[in-house]
């Protein structure tokens, strides 16, 4: 289901409470008897425990609304289990202990997915607004990268902070956002870096979490050292490619944080009327000392170096990389100066 966040984004409400065969969402305590026995049944069929005493569910008249009155809470469920199912034998009745405790713990995780609200992040190349935010703890829907893509469809990477000090933390942005600019270059594609933002194991999603950012002196450090990631020749180019900083204040934040958290978002253009053919070098220090030249770019959406056996292959695909580009920038101003756009505005 989607709803309306306090901003007026779309968001889709996530509930993975217990499902029908239909699709209906119903809560533990929303279950009658029957339902609640059918619930637990596959547990005692696993673990080898005499179906027959759930009817004691019956006789008790123990619905989801009971269950989870009563049975939630460790201190007095052992002696509950005891009380009711007295006449089972002691292993099972251990066995069955376990199983309640694991109906719970899955009840618990279900229940705090059910809460987590999942967000589209700012709009490709739109400046944040003033009532824009992110709700820390939300998820961002990112459609699964491809690299057949258009060119023009961003690609979205997540970074979150990892030991940096607030003197650190911009340089820290800024290196990665230069390396995130530097395969974004490699390969013509859009791109939106998100600092402030986890990345969820196994999916294409990632989870609001914020950074302290001192906002006066964020911009002129950032600058200063993405200055330093590229060639005096390249540089002008990459200031044109390279959106500034956009700051996403983040909501909901814990009493104990004291400073306000953002999400850093630098977006990337590599238009063809800015990169042409050119190959785009980013600066880092090697282990001598001195400064070396490196071409990142995207594999899997994840950022590596090209190595001398792939520095060939590139070179000979560049050119039709960025005649692509083109290609793809021509079809969407075609599309955009058609009259037949026009006349449906």
């Amino acid at each position: 289901m989607y709803i309306f966040s306090e901003r007026g984004i779309e968001c889709e409400e996530v509930d993975l409470e217990e499902s029908t065969d239909t699709g209906e969402q119903i809560k533990l305590k929303d279950l009658d008897t029957s339902k609640l026995k059918l619930k637990i049944a596959p547990y005692f069929q696993r673990e080898g425990i005499d179906e027959t005493y759930l009817a004691v569910f019956d006789k008790e008249k123990i619905d989801g609304k009971v269950f989870v009155s009563e049975f939630r809470f460790k201190p007095s469920r052992s002696a509950l289990i005891d009380e009711l199912f007295a006449e089972m034998p002691f292993g099972d009745r251990w066995k069955f202990k376990f199983i309640v405790n694991t109906i719970f713990d899955e009840h618990k995780r279900t229940s705090s997915k059910a809460s987590t609200i999942c967000i589209k992040p700012r709009q490709f190349k739109k400046a944040t607004e003033m009532n824009f935010f992110y709700t820390k703890g939300s998820v961002f829907k990112i459609p699964h990268f491809s690299e057949l893509s258009d060119l023009t469809k961003p690609i979205h990477i997540f970074r979150e902070k990892h030991d940096q000090d607030d003197f650190s933390l911009p340089k820290w942005i800024a290196m990665e956002s230069a390396k995130f600019a530097g395969a974004c270059f490699t390969n013509r594609r859009n791109g939106t870096i998100h600092f402030g933002v986890s990345q969820i194991c196994g999916s294409h999603e990632g989870k609001v979490v914020g950074l302290p950012i001192d906002v006066p002196d964020f911009m002129q450090i950032f600058f200063d050292e993405i200055k330093g990631c590229f060639y005096k020749d390249q540089l002008n180019i990459v200031l044109q490619c390279l959106r500034p900083p956009e700051l996403v204040r983040v909501t909901k934040i814990l009493k104990t944080e004291t400073q306000p958290l953002y999400v850093v978002e630098i977006d990337v253009v590599p238009t063809y009327d800015t990169t042409h053919f050119d190959t785009f070098y980013v600066k880092e220090n090697s282990s001598e000392g001195h400064s070396v030249g490196k071409i990142y770019t995207f594999l899997k959406s994840e950022l590596i170096v090209l190595q001398k056996d792939q520095l060939k292959k590139y070179m000979e695909e560049k050119i039709r990389i960025a005649r692509k580009r083109k290609a793809e920038e021509f079809s969407i101003k075609r599309l955009e100066f058609s009259p037949l756009r026009r006349t449906t505005h």
